[in-house]
């Protein structure tokens, strides 16, 4: 079109013509596409630490659970020694006041035994004083006795 004049230009068409693009709609689809592929590698990342975090804490909620299941066992393993010890000691303590009873009951006795063997020495005293008593009452009505009839003997002579 260069080479027609300038008062003829109007009037013929190019066969290109020449086209004007918005290119801005382009552009911020650009701009957009580029945020969105950032958010994505970050987003990507993100899951990537959430995912190593996980498998953390799932490793250690293992550990913790098999540390829990050990100390379960140890718990049960102490209650047996604790119920075991505790029926000893309760042994211990029905034994220990078995031998309470029999060393008090045996004190009872003993007591018994010192109180009667007094009363029995008390009697035995009062009953030899008793016995010295008749004795010297029998000896003296034997003497008496043998007086009358040595009276009576000289009374028949």
């Amino acid at each position: 079109m260069s080479l027609l004049p300038r008062r003829f230009r109007p009037y013929f068409t190019p066969n290109v013509r020449r086209v004007y693009l918005d290119t801005t709609r382009v552009v911020e689809l650009e701009k957009e596409r580029k945020i969105a592929k950032k958010r994505i590698k970050k987003f990507e990342k993100d899951q990537e630490t959430l995912l190593r975090q996980c498998e953390r804490h799932m490793e250690t909620a293992r550990v913790h659970a098999e540390g829990e299941k050990q100390a379960n066992v140890e718990i049960g393993h102490l209650r047996r020694r604790l119920r075991d010890s505790l029926v000893v000691a309760m042994a211990e303590k029905e034994k220990d006041d078995i031998i309470e009873d029999l060393k008090a009951e045996a004190d009872h006795w003993k007591r018994n035994y010192t109180r009667l063997r007094e009363k029995s020495a008390a009697d035995l005293e009062s009953s030899v004083a008793e016995r010295d008593d008749w004795k010297s009452k029998y000896r003296r009505l034997e003497e008496e006795h043998s007086a009358m009839l040595d009276s009576e003997s000289d009374l028949e002579e």
